[in-house]
C-alpha cells in the first residue's frame, strides 16, 4: 500500500510536470539558465561525512514555465577517498513550482546515482516552501525515499540577507534535521526517529555583473544526538574523527 502511494505522488508529479512542459515548448522564449560552480573543503549531506576531502559539485538548472530540470555532480578534488577518478556522484531532478504567491512551494523528484556503487539506488520525491520577505526567510523541505531505502527527511530552516553596499550581500542561515526511524536507521545506524543533524552558515555575496555571483562561506555542521554521533563514526570510513566541523567554500554562480 504505501509503495502504492509513493508511485502514485511520483506520478502526480511526473503528470504535473509534463503537461506544463508541453505547454511551454510551444513558446519561442529561450529558458532562464543558473550554472553554480562550487568549491567545499568537505562533503557533508545531512549530517554525513562522504568526503573529508575537498570537493568540486557543479550545478545546472534549466527552468521553463515553472518546470525545472536539474543536474548536480560531486567530484572530489583528491583520491584518498575516491575508488575512481572523476564523479563519484551525479543527481537528476525535475521539479515544478506551484503558483502560490508569495510563497515557493517547488514539488519534485530527485534520482540520485552514485557512480562508484552499483547496487546503490535513492529516489525521492519531495516539497519545498519558503516564504522570501525582509525580516527573516523560513524555509522546509520535505523528502520522502522509495525503492531501496524508504524514509522521511525533513530540514527546516531561517535565513537573512543583509545588503552591505549594491553590490554585496552578507546571508547567515540556521539549518536544522529530523529524519524517521527508517532514514536515522539507513543513515546512522540508529533505529530512531529525531533530530539529526544542525548547521550554521555565513556567506558573502558579490555581485559581479547582473548574471556573475561569488560568494566565499563558511558553515559548522554537527550532530544533535550522541547516538547518531556514533552511528556516524561507525559507518563512516574516512579518517575525519569528528562528524562536527567547519566546512569552507567558494561558489561562483551564473545565470541567463
Amino acid at each position: 500500500m504505501r509503495n502504492i502511494a509513493v508511485t502514485a505522488c511520483v506520478a502526480l508529479v511526473l503528470g504535473v510536470c509534463c503537461a506544463v512542459a508541453e505547454d511551454a515548448a510551444k513558446e519561442a522564449a529561450s529558458p532562464p539558465v543558473y550554472v553554480s560552480a562550487p568549491i567545499y573543503s568537505v562533503y557533508n549531506w545531512r549530517g554525513e561525512v562522504i568526503d573529508d576531502r575537498p570537493v568540486f559539485q557543479p550545478y545546472v538548472s534549466v527552468t521553463h514555465k515553472g518546470v525545472t530540470f536539474s543536474t548536480w555532480g560531486n567530484f572530489p578534488l583528491t583520491d584518498v577517498n575516491a575508488t575512481n577518478r572523476g564523479f563519484s556522484e551525479i543527481d537528476l531532478t525535475l521539479s515544478y513550482a506551484l503558483p502560490v504567491a508569495p510563497m515557493e512551494v517547488s514539488v519534485g523528484v530527485i534520482n540520485y546515482l552514485p557512480v562508484d556503487v552499483d547496487t546503490f539506488r535513492l529516489h525521492e520525491v519531495f516539497l519545498t516552501a519558503k516564504y522570501p520577505n525582509g525580516i527573516v526567510t523560513p524555509r522546509l523541505e520535505v523528502y520522502r525515499s522509495f525503492s531501496d531505502y524508504v524514509g522521511c527527511y525533513i530540514m527546516a530552516a531561517i535565513s537573512r540577507d543583509v545588503e552591505i553596499t549594491e553590490q554585496l550581500k552578507v546571508s547567515c542561515e540556521f539549518v536544522t534535521g529530523y529524519g524517521n526511524a527508517a532514514w536515522n536507521t539507513y543513515s546512522f545506524g540508529v533505529d530512531e526517529a529525531g533530530l539529526n543533524d544542525g548547521a550554521v552558515s555565513l556567506t558573502l555575496k558579490y555581485a559581479v555583473s547582473d548574471a556573475l555571483v561569488i560568494s566565499p562561506s563558511v558553515k559548522y555542521v554537527w550532530l544533535w544526538e550522541s547516538k547518531m554521533k556514533a552511528g556516524s563514526l561507525a559507518t563512516y570510513n574516512a579518517a575525519y574523527p569528528d562528524p562536527n566541523m567547519f566546512i569552507g567554500g567558494l561558489m561562483v554562480e551564473y545565470s541567463f
